[in-house]
């Protein structure tokens, strides 16, 4: 609907669109599928191209390195048998390490961490003085991207500033009701403690090298005298942050622990984020005498990480370009100074217009987060008020027929010439499918009983269907429970139990589940949105429940905002997040005029809650069903038999 109008217009103008969607699956879903037809009506000189981040590409030189290792030491076979694909997808031009097999990732225990060891990284780039400069996969993909007409990117890519892609004044952006939630992600600042564990990987001995710092000393003895004199100072401070960094992030956490035990003790709202131990940090906790142990805490943190950044950005400024020991120092300089920049200003918090927070779900991992309330006055800097032309597309724009909700997010105010559009499914919802919702009205149940309810369901669904069947989830924890739970019964009877993050990504998940018809899969967010089930591979879609945002300091903040201001803060953001997102779960199951299947609500408690109907009023026209927890299994039985039925009548 998009890529025609767009080819066309690139072609005629010879001006460049960008296409941006969510995801890199669904840049390749374009790739693979729209794009070669959309290119067989157009002049031979018509190009499109997709990019991606750079960390996505695979290194050349690197591998290259990596393969001469090898060569030389083969007593480590998992990691030669890892290479050796690689090499082999290399060879073939298949360069995105984003887009490595399920299958592959699980028989190759060491290929996920030999690719994020062989991703392509400014810190590990020569630049002009790679030898294998001409072949960089990199770099190639963005000269295909400076030529062609159409560039298709993701949401990430896009908002990660002009710098990143080709010049461009016209753009279509798919899937546009997932852009708010990636803009908060693009102009946040954030911090955590795995930051630490990055820079050891540099400092530390690893893979028969000695430490950086025993290098630098090295290389100091061989150098002149001022080069050596930077070295030295660098490899000084290198010993001192190997042995400071992991005292001042532990010595963070604890701090981070007595303040949210203290901030917890006295929220207004005490217990609702129950996904992690989570603290807003409002100016009313600088009161409190934890805030000075964690402000002094992170003030240590952020200077032994400048310490480390400074000693690093000398020694490169004295070492040549082709020195092997820049990449290790590039990465330091590049990541201390960010987790210092970051550190040193997440305290001050006291614009009214962005929410900071700390999270720590465990002793020795903590995270802290300053977001905006809202992307709306970035977006505006950054696309609308530069643009000559701006599409946005998504089957799931609206909430009960208006576009207000998604306007006030991305910023499309009334000052702008903003043109609204709502057209018609091409697809029959109320012959090709059935929503059954689980009802059962005498039930009290609370969040804390789903789950188990949950998994006796979906253990008899996957009887009833034998496979084909997709259940989503907002939580990750619960859904990896539940999948282990349904694993012990299903597979005793030939069905095979995925779990997103327990056996692989959405994307390579999504590609097993497409090819076993005896296939239960499970996931949370990624796989609510992006991902196509055609045909027969998917004709039961369980979703655990009408999918509301986490109750975190971010919703908190926003939610005291629209009550300051006098605002119905459940239906002016959180239903309509809740009720798009449902809608975006819900198109999984319909992708064809020949699919057909039932969409089951696993919580009974949603037919009694108000706002059920404005649910149903956002949905497509199609028959809804209530069962009973005894019969639903029965009923969807029923529902696919007769669907089949039909489908093959007519």
């Amino acid at each position: 609907a998009y890529l025609l109008p767009a080819a066309f217009a690139s072609a005629a103008r010879g001006a460049r669109v960008i296409v941006a969607t969510k995801t890199k699956a669904l840049q390749r879903q374009l790739a693979t599928h729209e794009l070669p037809l959309v290119e067989g009506g157009l002049p031979s000189d018509w190009r499109w191209t997709l990019l991606m981040g750079r960390e996505n590409y695979i290194c050349r030189r690197r591998l290259d390195e990596a393969v001469a290792e090898t060569s030389a030491r083969l007593d480590e076979r998992e990691r030669s048998l890892a290479l050796a694909y690689l090499l082999g997808r290399a060879r073939r031009g298949e360069v995105d390490l984003s887009a490595l097999p399920y299958r592959a990732l699980s028989v190759l225990p060491a290929l996920g961490a030999l690719a994020y060891d062989l991703r392509s990284t400014t810190a590990a780039c020569r630049g002009k003085r790679c030898p294998v400069r001409q072949s960089c996969p990199w770099r190639l993909a963005r000269t295909r991207a400076a030529r062609a007409h159409v560039v298709v990117v993701n949401h990430a890519l896009l908002l990660a500033g002009a710098d990143h892609l080709p010049p461009f004044e016209d753009l279509i952006i798919d899937e546009a009701h997932l852009l708010r939630d990636e803009a908060l992600s693009a102009f946040s600042e954030e911090v955590e403690s795995t930051f630490v564990n990055r820079l050891l990987e540099e400092l530390l001995p690893r893979r028969g090298q000695s430490p950086l710092a025993t290098r630098l000393l090295a290389a100091a003895r061989r150098a002149e005298p001022a080069t050596g004199s930077a070295l030295r100072a660098a490899a000084s401070a290198c010993q001192s942050a190997a042995r400071d960094l992991p005292q001042r992030s532990r010595e963070l956490a604890a701090a981070l622990s007595a303040l949210i035990d203290v901030g917890r003790a006295t929220e207004e709202r005490p217990g609702e984020d129950t996904y992690a131990r989570t603290l807003w940090l409002t100016p009313g906790l600088q009161e409190q005498r934890e805030w000075d142990e964690f402000a002094a805490a992170s003030a240590a943190l952020a200077d032994a990480s400048a310490a480390l950044a400074a000693a690093a950005t000398a020694a490169l400024a004295v070492l040549p370009e082709d020195h092997r020991e820049r990449t290790p120092l590039l990465a330091l300089s590049e990541g201390a100074a960010a987790a210092a920049e970051t550190l040193a200003g997440i305290t001050g918090i006291a614009d009214p217009d962005y929410v900071t927070w700390a999270e720590l779900p465990s002793a020795d991992y903590w995270k802290l987060t300053r977001s905006p309330l809202s992307p709306a006055a970035h977006l505006r800097e950054l696309l609308w008020d530069r643009l000559r032309s701006a599409v946005l597309t998504s089957a799931t724009l609206t909430t009960t027929g208006s576009f207000a909700y998604i306007r006030e997010a991305l910023g499309l105010h009334s000052d702008l010439d903003v043109q609204e559009r709502i057209f018609p499914s091409p697809f029959a919802y109320e012959r090709q499918a059935v929503l059954i919702v689980e009802d059962d009205p005498g039930v009290n149940l609370t969040s804390a009983d789903l789950p188990e309810r949950q998994a006796a369901q979906l253990k008899r669904l996957a009887d009833a269907t034998g496979g084909r069947l997709l259940a989503l989830f907002t939580n990750t924890r619960q859904m990896q429970s539940i999948a282990a739970q349904v694993a012990e019964h299903a597979e005793q009877n030939g069905v095979l139990v995925l779990a997103q993050g327990v056996h692989g990504s959405a994307a390579a998940l999504a590609d097993e589940f497409r090819s076993d018809p005896s296939t239960v899969l499970l996931g949370v967010d990624t796989l609510w949105t992006g991902q196509d089930f055609p045909g027969d591979v998917l004709v039961c879609l369980a979703i655990a429940k009408l999918p509301f945002a986490r109750q975190d300091p971010l919703y908190q903040a926003r939610r005291r905002a629209a009550e300051q201001e006098g605002r119905d803060w459940f239906n002016a953001f959180y239903l309509p997040e809740a009720i798009l997102k449902f809608r975006q779960g819900f198109g999984r199951l319909i992708r064809t005029e020949s699919d057909y299947g039932v969409i089951v609500v696993l919580d009974p408690r949603l037919p009694q809650r108000r706002y059920f109907s404005a649910l149903l009023k956002s949905l497509p026209r199609l028959r809804v069903v209530k069962a009973r927890p005894d019969d639903l299994a029965d009923r969807v039985r029923h529902e696919l038999s007769r669907l089949a039925s039909e489908r093959d009548d007519s």
